[in-house]
């Protein structure tokens, strides 16, 4: 069971990421390194808990890219027995070095979830953050092997990488 867990009736922020109070932002105060640009593991997906206090009405999904770009992203959310709510589905990654967000449309109630990322191509790069693996279990960050496009349920796995991409959901239109 992950250590951090979100003060009850505190407002959602705009935009959850790993490093948001909503995932308890383990990652942020034990140990992640400044965010560095470089590749994530090709068709893994990465699963970060988190936690909504009140409806949360998402409206995009982002990732922020690095200096190459190829091979297609998927975002998506899960309940906490792995099944898929929403996904954005394929998606060509695009921008070099910015913010990429995705259109996603899907209204969360007040629980705990996992939202999702996951890329095709072993040689695009991405924002990230390091940190140890010990510190992404605590931290409710979980991986699965061969899933772009993300799937409809998932075997959540312990973390097998240290690096997790910058990515997030918002309920804002427009980033």
């Amino acid at each position: 069971m992950p250590l951090a867990m979100p003060t009850l009736g505190r407002p959602n922020s705009a935009t959850i990421t790993p490093y948001h109070w909503e995932t308890g932002e383990m990652a942020y105060r034990y140990g992640a390194s400044s965010p560095t640009a470089g590749t994530v593991s090709q068709n893994r997906g990465y699963f970060v808990r988190f936690f909504v206090t009140a409806p949360y009405p998402v409206a995009n999904a982002f990732v922020v890219n690095g200096a190459t770009v190829n091979g297609n992203i998927d975002f998506g959310i899960y309940d906490t027995a792995g099944n898929r709510l929403v996904s954005t589905g394929l998606t060509a990654q695009s921008g070099t070095s910015t913010l990429q967000a995705v259109a996603m449309s899907y209204t969360l109630s007040p629980g705990e979830y996992y939202m999702a990322f996951g890329t095709s191509s072993a040689t695009s790069t991405f924002l990230r953050w390091t940190q140890g693996t010990q510190v992404s279990r605590l931290a409710g960050y979980y991986t699965a092997a061969s899933v772009i496009a993300l799937p409809a349920t998932v075997t959540f796995a312990a973390p097998q990488v240290n690096d997790i991409p910058v990515f997030g959901i918002t309920r804002l239109a427009t980033l």
